[in-house]
């Protein structure tokens, strides 16, 4: 049986029904979560990333082992998440972030970095075994807007040359500047997030204020490049000049 849920309607009946329906069984079960995520206008929208998610707040974040199940949307907007569990049923979370450009920055369900102020708040979903939930009208909760670093020397050129680029490693921090997450850059987006001929690197960061530094992997802190607070708006790409600093002294000794 397939339960349709239009995610554009009041949640509280949905959190209302979903935590009297909890139960507990011996056997894993099957659950099955489909739908289709809509953009502002109402139309499908495709590369959105959904996210099957038990935790509601921030402080329940415990690491990338506790998200349940993620899914791209595709060219008609849709997608389908399976997932097991031996309870027969049980509430979970629709998290929606919209397509990533450049380096994909996804933070596990805005959990880590917290910006729910910018965040619309997640879809409630009971999850019943045998039933397939499908989702309609799903909304994107949070914007990811590209934002475009260059890595200049002191004359103005790349700071980088070709495969040294597969080797830089970047941090994000919030607004205060608390660690947020950390990583190298895949094989799949050196040709799409990196335009080595102007020295610049694209990274998807959400709605809210962030600070990123970039440093060599392997060979921290031979060099870095930090940004000010960068201010990210919904939908709207940025371009930031960066020079990086050289640790003279770690660059001697090696």
């Amino acid at each position: 049986m397939i339960k349709k849920i239009d995610c554009r309607k009041p949640l509280k009946l949905l959190f209302a029904a979903a935590l009297l329906c909890l139960q507990i069984s011996a056997q894993a079960n099957k659950f099955v979560v489909t739908g289709t995520v809509v953009d502002d206008n109402g139309k499908p929208l495709e590369g959105a990333y959904v996210t099957l998610d038990g935790r509601l707040s921030c402080e329940e974040w415990k690491g990338w082992e506790d998200i349940r199940n993620s899914h791209f949307t595709d060219a008609g907007g849709k997608f389908r998440i399976e997932t097991f569990d031996k309870r027969s049923s049980f509430l979970q979370f629709l998290y929606v972030t919209s397509p990533p450009v450049g380096v994909d920055t996804f933070f596990p369900p805005f959990l880590n970095s917290c910006p729910t102020d910018k965040a619309k708040p997640p879809v409630p979903i009971l999850l019943e075994a045998g039933d397939e939930t499908e989702s309609e009208n799903l909304e994107v909760q949070l914007w990811y807007s590209p934002v475009t670093i260059y890595l200049l020397g002191k004359d103005n050129q790349p700071f980088l040359k070709g495969k040294e680029w597969e080797k830089i490693w970047l941090t994000y921090r919030d607004e205060k500047k608390r660690f947020i997450q950390s990583g190298g850059i895949r094989d799949a987006e050196l040709d799409t997030a990196i335009e080595r001929s102007v020295g610049s690197i694209t990274v998807s960061l959400p709605e809210g204020e962030w600070y990123v530094e970039i440093q060599p992997d392997g060979e921290k802190g031979k060099w870095i490049a930090k940004t000010e607070k960068i201010i990210v708006r919904k939908q709207m790409p940025l371009r930031i000049i960066l020079k990086p600093i050289i640790n003279r002294l770690k660059s001697r000794k090696q």
